[in-house]
Parts: structure tokens; C-alpha cells; sequence
């Protein structure tokens, strides 16, 4: 259970708001390995003994704090961007959005957690009441230094 709370300023097109997420936040798992590995330097050995089996256990989940703007150009052109700290380091988003018609074109930039650059690009298609979009985004993880691509799909009803 925990919560969040923000605001949001808007004064013609331009936009400005304030977050925090996952306040007092934290997970439940009913059935936890408590495990304790021990390192002895002398013997050049690990001993390993289990401190509780089927327990239930809690993790805390960190406070996420958000800020974030946006404008509105008023020739279809809206450009943004926010930062994230979680705890684990700052995030850095920036990116754009073009209009024509129906047509939605985006782009983007991050600087993730590990300072590297990301990259992000889109389409959308909005046909009355029903939006379609598309997007790809690269991304990596803690354990390697490799570049991933993902794509997320959105179908959205207005």
C-alpha cells in the first residue's frame, strides 16, 4: 500500500507540474528464502545456511520524485521534458512531438541511470474517438553494457 501526490500548473500552452510516487509503498511476499552465504577467507570457502524458509517478508519501495514541463507551439510542435529521481539515480527525458492531420510523429532523448544516452521515436494516428500509436526505444541493463531496442504499441479510446 502507498500513495502519491502532485500538482500541475497550466497557463495557456505551457505546462509545468510536481510529483511524488510510492509514498510508504511496500511489497508483500508471502513466501520468502531467507538465506545467509558466508564468505571464509582462511579455507578459500562459502558455507551457506538457511535463516528462515516460508516466511513473509517486506520490501520498501523508494520515494520517486518527478518534475516535468511542456509546451505547446501552437503549429502542431510540443516539446518536453522531466526528470525522475527514484533513488537510484536521475533520470533526464526530452523529447518532441509533431501534428499533421490525424498523423502524430515523436522523438526523444534520456540519460538513464548509468549516465548513457537513450533514444526514442513514434508514430501515432488518432482516428476520431480511437487512438493508435507505436513506438521504439533502446534501453540497457546493470549487467551489461549492450544497447536493447523495444517496441510498445497503444491503443487508446478518447
Amino acid at each position: 500500500m502507498g500513495g502519491d501526490v502532485g500538482f500541475a500548473w497550466i497557463s495557456g500552452p505551457f505546462e509545468v507540474g510536481l510529483g511524488v510516487n510510492d509514498i510508504g509503498a511496500e511489497l508483500t511476499w508471502s513466501d520468502t528464502k531467507v538465506q545467509q552465504i558466508q564468505y571464509f577467507t582462511a579455507g578459500d570457502s562459502l558455507r551457506s545456511s538457511i535463516i528462515g524458509n516460508h516466511v513473509e517478508s517486506k520490501t520498501k519501495l523508494p520515494i520517486t520524485y518527478v518534475a516535468n514541463a511542456a509546451l505547446r507551439m501552437g503549429t502542431g510542435t510540443t516539446v518536453g521534458g522531466d526528470v525522475v529521481n527514484s533513488g537510484r539515480g536521475t533520470v533526464i527525458h526530452v523529447g518532441a512531438e509533431q501534428r499533421v492531420g490525424p498523423w502524430a510523429i515523436r522523438g526523444g532523448v534520456s540519460r538513464d541511470q548509468r549516465k548513457r544516452m537513450q533514444f526514442g521515436v513514434g508514430a501515432g494516428l488518432r482516428l476520431g474517438p480511437l487512438g493508435l500509436d507505436v513506438g521504439l526505444f533502446t534501453h540497457g541493463n546493470s549487467l551489461s553494457s549492450q544497447r536493447a531496442v523495444t517496441m510498445a504499441t497503444a491503443i487508446s479510446i478518447y
